[in-house]
């Protein structure tokens, strides 16, 4: 019997959205938490998104579903924990959790998530695909 490895992508640069200006370094990193495997009935928090060089995060989108083999059975809403700048109101990262439901046992999660910054004027964001996990009875 194979068993199911935990994939896990670290990812310090982003996608930046267009209308943002020139592409310079990574404003977002999103990277994924080492809390184990996700178990299903359990709260999961896969995800923290972080400005990158003091840039501070407007607004944070994470999206996560569970898929069997060959389809979606649909979106988790996610539930998300900001941490600020020590003594400002400025969003320095947000952790992103999931209650995994028990009906997911053995199917896998994926999905993406999206960090938003002021470049300025300009409204900005980034994105990238969350890791993919299989979850655990």
């Amino acid at each position: 019997m194979v068993r199911a490895r935990l994939v896990i992508a670290v990812v310090l640069g982003a996608v930046v959205l267009a209308g943002c200006g020139a592409i310079g370094p990574p404003f977002v990193g999103f990277v994924a938490n080492h809390d184990g495997h996700p178990i299903a009935g359990r709260w999961f928090a896969g995800l923290t998104v972080r400005g990158i060089g003091g840039t501070h995060l407007t607004q944070v989108d994470c999206r996560l579903a569970w898929i069997g083999r060959h389809w979606s059975y649909g979106s988790l809403p996610a539930r998300t924990r900001r941490v600020y700048v020590p003594g400002t109101h400025r969003v320095a990262k947000v952790v992103c959790a999931w209650k995994i439901p028990k009906a997911a046992a053995g199917k896998w999660l994926h999905g993406f998530a999206a960090g938003y910054f002021a470049k300025g004027a300009e409204e900005c964001g980034a994105f990238e695909t969350i890791p993919v996990w299989r979850i655990r009875r």
